[in-house]
Parts: C-alpha cells; sequence; structure tokens
C-alpha cells in the first residue's frame, strides 16, 4: 500500500465515526510506515487508535507452551476429535533421547567426580550448560545433525510466536494425514516428518529475503540516499549466515564455559554506522531478529538486545531452548558479520581467555565467564517486542 493511500485511510480514522462504522485494520509492521492524514495532520495511538500485536512474543516458557497446550485441545475439540497430548502428538525421536539420557549419566558422575568441588555451581547449572552442547559434539563426531522433533523443541523453535507453532504444526499434521488411509486421524506425528518440516520452515523463512528488495526501496526507513535498496538485503543475509555459524562454533567448542547462545549486544551502539543501524532494522522488522530492551544489572544501562529467531536454529544445526546470556559485539565486528562471514568466522571465533587465579597465581582456561558473555538471570521474566 502506497503512502498516500495510508493517508486516506488514516483520514477515517481521524474522524472516528464509530457510531456509524468500526474500521480494523490489519498490516505489517514494517510497511504501514505513514500516521499522517491528507492534511499532515498526525493521528495518535490511544487518542485515534489502539494497537493490537499479532505477533506477541512469549518470552516466560511455562505460559507459552500451556497456551499452545490449550491451542492444540481447542482445534481437535473444533473438528470432533478426541483430545489429545500434544507429547503424544509430537514425540521426540528415541534414539536421540537415548543419547541425551546416557550423555546425562556420564555429566553426572564427572561433575561429582571433577566438577562440584572445584567450581562453586550446582548440578542443574552444570547439566543446563553442559548437557546439550555436549550431545550436539556426540552427533557432530558422528556426522549427524541433531533432529528437531518433540514438543518442547518445536515450542522451543517457534520463538515465542503462536503464529509459527501453528504454521509449522499444520504443515506437519498435512504431511503425516497424506501418508494414512483417508479418513484415519493422527495420532502421532512421526520425529522424521518433525525435522523435514522443521528444515522446510526454516529454508521458507529465511528464503523471504529476496523479498525484501521491493520494501526496502519503497520504505524510507530502509533506505537512504547513501545505498541502494538491495544492500541492506544482502547485508541481512550474510548476517543471519553469520551469526549461525558463530553460534554453531560456540557450541561446539567444550573450552567455553557458555556454549549455548543465540542472542547479542552491541558495544558503544552510538557508534553505528547508518548502514549497520538499518540493517538491525530491516531484520528485526520482518522477525529475522527479535528486539529486545535489557537492563544491564551493574551499571542500570537500558540496551537492546538481538535474538535470532529459533525457527532458523536447522539451517545452522544449532540449539536455541534457552532465554539466558548474550554475547556482545563491537560495531565493527557486527560490520564485518553484515559483509563477509568467512572474514567475521576468521576473527570472532569464540575462544577461551586466559585468567590469572588471583589465589594461586596460575593461569586458567576455565573462568566463570567469558569477556564477551553476560549472563542475565531474570531474562525469563521479561518480554520480546512482536514484529
Amino acid at each position: 500500500m502506497y503512502p498516500f493511500q495510508q493517508k486516506i485511510i488514516n483520514n477515517w480514522i481521524a474522524n472516528r465515526n464509530h457510531d456509524i462504522f468500526s474500521l480494523k485494520l490489519s498490516a505489517t509492521r514494517s510497511e504501514y510506515v505513514c500516521f499522517y492524514t491528507p492534511n499532515d495532520n498526525a493521528i495518535d495511538p490511544f487518542h485515534d487508535y489502539t494497537e493490537t500485536e499479532l505477533d506477541l512474543v512469549y518470552c516466560k516458557k511455562e505460559d507459552y507452551q500451556r497456551k499452545i497446550s490449550e491451542i492444540i485441545k481447542k482445534r481437535f475439540e473444533y473438528y470432533h476429535m478426541e483430545p489429545i497430548n500434544p507429547y503424544d502428538l509430537f514425540p521426540s525421536d528415541s534414539t536421540q533421547e537415548k543419547l541425551i539420557r546416557e550423555t546425562k549419566e556420564d555429566l553426572s558422575i564427572r561433575f561429582a567426580k571433577d566438577v562440584a568441588e572445584k567450581n562453586k555451581i550446582s548440578e542443574s547449572t552444570y547439566m543446563s550448560r553442559h548437557l546439550m552442547p555436549t550431545v550436539f559434539q556426540k552427533l557432530s563426531e558422528q556426522r549427524k545433525n541433531f533432529i528437531y522433533s518433540g514438543f518442547n523443541t518445536l515450542v522451543s523453535l517457534s520463538s515465542g510466536v503462536i503464529r509459527i507453532f501453528i504454521e509449522m504444526g499444520s504443515r506437519m499434521y498435512a504431511e503425516a494425514q497424506s501418508m494414512l488411509p483417508d479418513g484415519e486421524p493422527v495420532m502421532e506425528i512421526k520425529p522424521e516428518i518433525q525435522n523435514k518440516v522443521a528444515h522446510d520452515f526454516a529454508s521458507d523463512y529465511q528464503n523471504r529475503i529476496p523479498k525484501l528488495y521491493k520494501n526496502s526501496l519503497s520504505n524510507p526507513k530502509f533506505h537512504s540516499v547513501d545505498f541502494d535498496g538491495w544492500e541492506p538485503v544482502w547485508r541481512t543475509e550474510t548476517l543471519l549466515n553469520s551469526l549461525g555459524s558463530y553460534f554453531r562454533d560456540r557450541l561446539l567448542n567444550p573450552q567455553l564455559s557458555e556454549q549455548i547462545l543465540f542472542s547479542f549486544a552491541v558495544r558503544n551502539p552510538s557508534k553505528m554506522s547508518q548502514e549497520v543501524r538499518t540493517t538491525l532494522d530491516l531484520a528485526s522488522a520482518h522477525s529475522f531478529l527479535q528486539k529486545t530492551v535489557t537492563s544491564n544489572k551493574h551499571s542500570g544501562i537500558r540496551e537492546d538486545r538481538y535474538l535470532l529467531n529459533r525457527c532458523l536454529a536447522p539451517l545452522y544445526n544449532i540449539y536455541t531452548d534457552t532465554l539466558k546470556g548474550r554475547t556482545l559485539f563491537s560495531v565493527e565486528e557486527l560490520n564485518m558479520a553484515m559483509t563477509d562471514t568467512q572474514e567475521f568466522m576468521s576473527k570472532c571465533r569464540a575462544k577461551p581467555r586466559t585468567y590469572v587465579d588471583k589465589t594461586s597465581g596460575q593461569m586458567t582456561f576455565f573462568p566463570e565467564n567469558e569477556d564477551d558473555v553476560v549472563i542475565d538471570e531474570d531474562f525469563e521474566e521479561e518480554r520480546a517486542s512482536g514484529n
């Protein structure tokens, strides 16, 4: 919709003839950019209109899982089908679950033998940090990929956006139903179907990037005289590839204390160039990144935090079921991530720092945290912004 058309609609909104009709609009946030009437009078939220986010992102896992379970139950009831437990409908891969159990047993023994006395962390914290990275390392050694299946995994992949879960779930259900005799209900969606659809959905989601070219040309927010409309689009694609490669590299590096990450913040964001800021805005507007605002516990300063949309995880074979922790990139590193993935990885590949133990004077490769990682213990209570 062109800006002049948006102005005409805004004039209807400004008149507010609610006794005659009620006007409801549905639009992609990044494409509805004009909030003025043809006479250049502004329409204001609350006074002239109210907004409802259809892509509201839930960051508290328990609430989100319960809501999705209720949606599945209501959908089955609507079609006069027997209610089903979502864990039964979306079972996990049994072989992979066996590997996870065996790995957990091994790590429990290692914790009791070598870790408990040397490190002041609980066994649950140790497991949350090392269990799934160790599983991914074993799968990598076997030249296997992680199988994205199971209700909990699909909830995580939907990245807090219910619409993504519904779309993935409907695709999985349709494929499972196509393999059954006519009229037979789907009571279980096999893990291989879940995994295939998860990969296909991730590919389809990222393949939307070339279609953003038209948007970046027509939307002044994503276009300036300094670069053509295609630049923020290809920079977005390169950024996603760089982030996926970086998070995969961290996941497979056992020398890091925090291996599972999928979010980042920017050091000195005031120094960001227009190209970098425009690319982040474009990626956030189209939900490739989810932008949140967090407070630094030490300084109290509010900072932007960007989360890679977890539905893209199958493309990069990464694990994303965590909301705690973000890595910090400098403006120069972020610009490099948007222009050259190989150069970015060669210079920014996660490496353990060397620290000196003040009590013994000895250096250690296993600090409590890396300098470039910030852990947010209370982040689960925050809510990301919808796009």
